[in-house]
C-alpha cells in the first residue's frame, strides 16, 4: 500500500506540474505533450502493468487504478491508461511492449448478451473482445 502511494503521489505531481489545464491554455505551448510524455515515461508508468520480467513495474491493478483515477481527475490528454491497458494485456500474453504510445483494438465476436427485462430486453449478439495491442509508432504523442 505504502509503494502504491508513492507512485501515485508522483504521478500527481507531474500532472500537476505538467498537465493542468489552466496552465497549458495560459501558456499557449503548441509542445505540451512532449514533456508530459516523456516525464511519465521516465516514471515507468505507461508501463506499469506490465510484470517486471518484461520491462515494466508490475504494480497490482489496484495501484494502476489509482494512477488510472489520477489520471482522470487531470483530465490528462495523453495516451496513458491506453498504454497502460496495452502493457497490462501484453504482460498476460507474455509478451514485451514496444516502446512509446500503445493503444487497445477492441473487436466483436457472437454471443448472447440480453439487457433490460420482459419485453423491454435488448438482445445484442456482440460482446467485445480484444483483437490486437497496437504501437503508436512514435516517442511521444503529437500536439
Amino acid at each position: 500500500m505504502a509503494e502504491e502511494n508513492l507512485v501515485l503521489d508522483a504521478a500527481e505531481r507531474v500532472f500537476a506540474d505538467l498537465a493542468d489545464p489552466r496552465t497549458l491554455l495560459k501558456s499557449q505551448a503548441k509542445d505540451w505533450k512532449s514533456p508530459l510524455w516523456n516525464a511519465l515515461t521516465d516514471m515507468g508508468l505507461p508501463r506499469a502493468w506490465l510484470p517486471e520480467e518484461l520491462g515494466g513495474h508490475g504494480l497490482s491493478m489496484a495501484e494502476g487504478f489509482g494512477v488510472v483515477r489520477a489520471a482522470g481527475r487531470a483530465a490528462l490528454a495523453v495516451p496513458l491508461v491506453e498504454t497502460m491497458l496495452a502493457a497490462w494485456i501484453a504482460g498476460r500474453a507474455g509478451s514485451e511492449l514496444p516502446e512509446g504510445a500503445s493503444t487497445v483494438v477492441v473487436g466483436g465476436c457472437k454471443a448472447d448478451v440480453q439487457s433490460g427485462k420482459g419485453d423491454e430486453a435488448i438482445k445484442r449478439d456482440i460482446l467485445p473482445r480484444i483483437i490486437a495491442v497496437c504501437s503508436m509508432r512514435s516517442r511521444s504523442p503529437r500536439s
